[in-house]
């Protein structure tokens, strides 16, 4: 009986060679295994077909390549690149050696060198020593020299720092060992992180709010935007009329701060549609300058970091193997641990820089991403504050509705109707102007006088439901799908985490609606608390 837990290997899409060819039997029947274990139900796991011809060429290096022609006789073209990058990729990441401020290379130093030509040479040593792709090798080449000012160091007795800055009075017969940078360190393994995640890639989506600040840290506010959901807007609009701030930093989940966008686009965490733009101003009250963060201190936080993520992620991956302390681990687990060290190094890394703003006199940072590895696709400016009195909303509350009646989630004609129903029984004045679906609640915007509304929060209750089953399957379809898509977001900094639980929320309470409006549900509209006033 075939076990549904290990589904059987489809038929081979291209047939491998006969014994009657010049391939070897042993050789065939491997390949057969590897086949037969990593393509099942239509995928082929590149990833661990690399891992396991590496493993054979390492035992048998004459037929290492006769192998990977054998297996990729079976794949589609598609594949077959794949699976040759892949192996090639696995059996350099074989070679590499450890990277830190403790590790250093060999550096030739020839008559008439200058300790930038030294310089270089080393940084392609340290690259290649890495492990690195010809391409990162170059990248750190170029990146490099902005992270030590030109200065030769030897390795440092300390993991944690750097090494001594040294000339070239110190090279012996020809040659002179250098070391990373504590910021070099930490640039070597993002990029090798980022060539080992070339096996195995996810891709982080999502987009961030922005607002711009005062460059020279005056008490002035700065005209901008804001991007939040919906569920955020709607506490925004209650705590703006009642006179409080709109932002709470000390709720932040990356330091208790409030991350903000100042220039450019950098790369981020949640899409935009599942935000709602707010024009704010920032001001630093406070009169003391802002903490400065550039990619010289994002790296040599990342670097400190990195030690400890490797350590607890390699105690999961030894948990959920079934391995002691003391069992080798495969290539494969290794890689592993060194992707999932480097997402939460970063993260680590976002989070102390959140909390040394919040320790600050100024309590505001600003960290500058220009050709950053931290935001490869575009350049950009984060500005973060831990003073919810810095950020203030344009226009106050009156702005901020007419932003949530222009962009809001607008309910639909069921639950409008039902709203006015609901102020003709309660016999509110003015006139019901619309009705806008934040989260689990609806809020009910009423015209009182020319620039003067009510703002009603109400719960829908169902009263009658023809299919039940309809809306709650479309609000499980929806939040599913938003969960899914934002789940990368954990490993792309700051600006997406706090949106990701909201946006569950709010993407569930949207899908309700539509999987509701096939079967016709009707809902009944009950107030709760009293309304927010807003302009009059």
């Amino acid at each position: 009986m075939t076990d549904p837990t290990h589904p059987v290997a489809p038929p081979p899409i291209f047939p491998l060679p006969t014994t009657g060819s010049s391939y070897d039997a042993a050789v065939l029947a491997e390949a057969d295994r590897i086949v037969s274990t990593h393509q099942y139900c239509g995928r082929t796991d590149v990833e661990g077909m690399a891992y396991a011809v590496a493993d054979y060429a390492r035992q048998h290096p004459e037929q290492g390549q006769q192998l990977q022609d054998a297996i990729g006789s079976r794949l589609l073209p598609m594949d077959q690149i794949a699976l040759t990058s892949a192996v090639q990729t696995v059996q350099r990441l074989d070679q590499a050696k450890p990277i830190g401020t403790q590790h250093g290379v060999a550096v030739d130093v020839a008559p008439g060198d200058s300790e930038r030509s030294v310089l270089d040479k080393g940084y392609r040593q340290m690259a290649a020593d890495a492990g690195l792709s010809p391409q990162a090798v170059a990248e750190f080449a170029r990146r490099a020299p902005a992270l030590d000012d030109g200065t030769l160091h030897a390795p440092s007795g300390d993991p944690q720092k750097q090494g001594p800055a040294i000339d070239l009075s110190a090279a012996r017969d020809g040659k002179i060992e250098l070391a990373p940078t504590s910021a070099q360190s930490g640039l070597l393994k993002l990029l090798a992180a980022q060539d080992r995640s070339s096996l195995d890639p996810s891709a982080p989506t999502g987009a961030a709010a922005g607002i711009p600040f005062m460059p020279d840290g005056s008490r002035a506010g700065a005209p901008g935007n804001g991007a939040v959901t919906p569920e955020i807007a709607a506490e925004m609009l209650r705590n703006v009329s009642e006179g409080k701030p709109p932002f709470r930093p000390d709720l932040g989940k990356v330091g208790p701060v409030s991350w903000f966008v100042t220039e450019g686009n950098p790369h981020v965490g949640v899409g935009n549609d599942k935000s709602v733009v707010v024009p704010v101003e920032v001001a630093n009250t406070s009169g003391k300058p802002p903490l400065q963060f550039g990619e010289r201190e994002l790296l040599e936080i990342y670097d400190r970091k990195y030690a400890a993520a490797a350590e607890a992620v390699e105690q999961q991956v030894r948990e959920k193997a079934g391995k002691g302390p003391d069992e080798p681990l495969s290539k494969r687990n290794q890689n592993t641990i060194e992707r999932s060290a480097s997402k939460m190094a970063e993260r680590q890394m976002w989070t102390e820089v959140g909390e040394a703003v919040a320790k600050s006199e100024s309590g505001v940072g600003k960290v500058s991403l220009q050709d950053s590895m931290f935001s490869r696709s575009a350049n950009g400016e984060f500005t973060l504050t831990s003073r919810p009195e810095n950020v203030r909303v344009q226009g106050g509350a009156q702005g901020l509705l007419d932003v949530i009646k222009n962009h809001g989630v607008k309910a639909d004609p069921e639950v409008l109707k039902s709203a006015n129903d609901l102020a003709a029984r309660e016999g509110w004045a003015g006139k019901v102007e619309g009705a806008f679906r934040v989260g689990g609640r609806v809020l009910i915007v009423v015209g009182v006088a020319a620039d003067a509304y009510r703002i009603y929060t109400a719960e829908d209750k169902v009263k009658t439901v023809v299919e039940v089953a309809g809306g709650w399957a479309g609000a499980a379809a929806a939040g599913g799908t938003f969960a899914s898509v934002a789940a990368p977001v954990n490993a792309t900094g700051p600006w997406g985490w706090a949106a990701y639980g909201l946006g569950t929320l709010a993407s569930g309470a949207v899908g309700y609606m539509a999987g509701s409006e096939i079967t016709k549900t009707i809902y009944e509209l009950v107030v709760e608390g009293k309304p927010i006033e807003v302009g009059g």
